[in-house]
């Protein structure tokens, strides 16, 4: 029995020693994970690991496999995490702020209210991801791939969506106020009630989208295609349309007042229910 214990205590020894050469090795400071500040991790295989409220900010996680792994409330604020497997991971109240998720893929992923507030994100695709309340303020976003992604109530004030696709989204109560949105394909979408004043949206993709409570308040919406789109009681009080389709939209109670309507399309649609524009009968 003695010499049992002894064997234990033995071979468990041994795996502390070999864990605090591998961790030096690896620079990884003691503890890590779960509190991993400014270490390399890269590479590893974290597959499944609890890792609720870890502290990783500005870690090194290129490559790591996160599969399935529970990351909720953990901070991995400026960490690098390109091309990351974070499949099926679930990473709700996450702080990722300043993050680089270049090629990150986040399939099934749940960032439910994470923040991502000035984190790149551009070149994914994020379809399938859960995203509600998620805050992408001031973030790369650009060619990104938002098909069918349940995006309701998300924030992307000032952020960079250059030629992103939101195609059938859900966006309702969502937040672009100053962001770039120029290029963007937001064709059937679900805008109700969102904010997008002062937006760019020149180029943009809008047909079929219902847009009914928005807000495109001194929002640039030159060249855009609004065709059969939802606007009633849309505010586009001082915004951009010049050269836009809104041909065949529901534009009833919306607020065209101070608008550019210079050579826009409204073939086919009742401008009888305009509210404030004076002047859109002398471009048919």
């Amino acid at each position: 029995m003695t010499n049992k214990i002894i064997l234990i205590f033995g071979l468990a020894f041994i795996l502390f020693i070999t864990i605090r050469v591998y961790n030096t090795i690896m620079g990884l400071s003691e503890g890590c994970p779960p509190y991993c500040v400014g270490n390399n991790l890269s590479n590893m295989d974290l597959n499944g690991r609890d890792l609720g409220g870890a502290n990783m900010r500005q870690a090194i996680l290129t490559q790591t496999n996160l599969k399935k792994a529970t990351l909720t409330g953990a901070n991995l604020s400026g960490a690098n995490l390109n091309l990351a497997d974070l499949e099926g991971a679930n990473l709700q109240a996450a702080n990722l702020r300043q993050a680089t998720l270049v090629g990150v893929n986040f399939i099934n992923a749940d960032l439910r209210g994470a923040n991502l507030d000035e984190a790149n994100l551009s070149g994914l695709n994020l379809q399938h991801t859960i995203l509600s309340a998620v805050s992408l303020n001031n973030a790369q976003v650009i060619g990104s791939d938002f098909f069918k992604t349940d995006l309701k109530g998300a924030r992307f004030e000032k952020a960079n969506l250059t030629g992103s696709n939101f195609r059938k989204a859900s966006l309702n109560a969502s937040r672009f106020s100053g962001a770039n949105l120029s290029g963007v394909n937001l064709s059937e979408a679900d805008l109700r009630g969102a904010n997008l004043e002062k937006a760019n949206l020149y180029g943009a993709n809008l047909r079929g989208a219902n847009l009914s409570g928005v807000n495109f308040q001194n929002a640039q919406l030159n060249g855009a295609d609004l065709l059969g789109s939802n606007l009633k009681g849309a505010n586009m009080r001082g915004a951009n349309l010049s050269g836009a389709n809104l041909s065949l939209t529901n534009l009833n109670k919306t607020d065209l007042q101070d608008a550019d309507i210079s050579g826009t399309n409204f073939s086919g649609t009742d401008v009888s229910w305009v509210e404030r524009v004076e002047n859109i009968k002398k471009y048919p």
